[in-house]
């Protein structure tokens, strides 16, 4: 035999030991299921959003799955875990309790015939908090290719330092006042503001002296509309449809909405997965109106935009717990209403 024919022997070989090493690679075997781990999106300062897909012939032999997560390489079960029933196919789930500005590793994992069992790795960064000018910090949350704050925000001051009015009392009605630059605790009481944060006036909102920490602004009223139509886009109605704006769910806390029998309102639970699945947390802190009333604790979450409507109105976006909607509108100015922050 030759040297031709040696290197011929050689190379047939070579190549079927790289086919067959592909081959293995790429293909479940028939002891392990393909388990695939997704990347994580709507990730925040606290949180963010994985999960994966299962594939394996007999569903009944995967008793449990979900995602694992650590800041350590390759992350078990015994770290920290999702868990996301039993059987194949595609799950999400949020991860929560996570440190912000801090890489994480997950893994997708399955359990079968008692046996845990590991996906590919995954890895991103939580946002940072973001800190107003009196030292309240805010989790944030990237939504698509917008970063928002997670929560409304709360501050008495603008951004140089200036103090923001109220009113004594907090019911004073200011129907018409020129330029009324204010904010209030709900019903003047400074727990709500805690929990729910303040309400402002559109004057404040505008106020050159700023509302938003550095880098941050108050959203117009096309940011609002490219968040509605992300949301739309991709499926996060909350019948999984993409057909109509139905995201109010979506966006809305897990928590504190008054009783609504509307289906995939935030006021019922027949959707109850589909719940804040955004991270964007819209509370239901009501609103002041136009007659120096509050109203609407546990109902509504309404927000400015920069936008003017036309004189003494501007658009804002409310959601109730009636509603499916991410609804448009335009308010009094003088009016007062939550406040979200978008980065620059």
């Amino acid at each position: 035999m030759n040297i031709k024919i040696h290197n011929s022997i050689y190379f047939l070989i070579l190549s079927t030991i790289v086919l067959i090493t592909f081959a293995s690679g790429c293909k479940k075997d028939e002891n392990h299921p393909l388990i695939i781990t997704e990347e994580a999106f709507n990730i925040g300062s606290v949180t963010a959003i994985s999960g994966g897909t299962i594939e394996w012939e007999d569903a009944l032999a995967i008793t449990g799955r979900g995602i694992c997560w650590n800041t350590e390489v390759n992350p078990t079960i015994e770290d920290h875990k999702t868990s996301n029933g039993k059987g194949t196919g595609n799950f999400t789930n949020t991860l929560t309790g996570l440190l912000p500005n801090t890489s994480y590793f997950i893994r997708s994992y399955v359990i079968k015939n008692g046996r845990v069992l590991y996906g590919n790795l995954v890895s991103f960064k939580t946002n940072d908090l973001i800190t107003d000018i009196d030292g309240n910090t805010y989790n944030t949350i990237t939504i698509g290719n917008q970063e928002w704050m997670a929560e409304n925000l709360r501050t008495t001051r603008f951004a140089n330092g200036d103090p923001i009015a109220t009113t004594t009392p907090a019911t004073l009605p200011i129907m018409y006042y020129t330029d009324p630059v204010y904010q209030w605790a709900y019903d003047g009481l400074e727990k709500n503001a805690t929990k729910y944060g303040r309400l402002y006036t559109w004057y404040a909102v505008m106020d050159r002296r700023r509302l938003c920490p550095d880098g941050w602004h108050i959203p117009s009223d096309a940011e609002w509309t490219e968040l509605e139509n992300y949301l739309i886009s991709n499926r996060y109605n909350y019948d999984g449809t993409n057909s109509r704006n139905k995201v109010a769910l979506a966006l809305a806390s897990t928590k504190g909405w008054s009783y609504c029998e509307s289906s995939g309102s935030p006021g019922n639970n027949s959707y109850a997965d589909n719940r804040d699945k955004t991270g964007f947390t819209a509370l239901p802190a009501g609103y002041r109106n136009h007659e120096g009333k509050f109203i609407d604790l546990g109902n509504s979450s309404c927000f400015w935009s920069s936008s003017e409507a036309f004189t003494y109105n501007a658009y804002y976006r409310y959601i109730r717990s009636t509603n499916k909607e991410f609804v448009r509108s335009s308010y009094y100015e003088f009016c007062a209403v939550s406040v979200r922050c978008i980065k620059d």
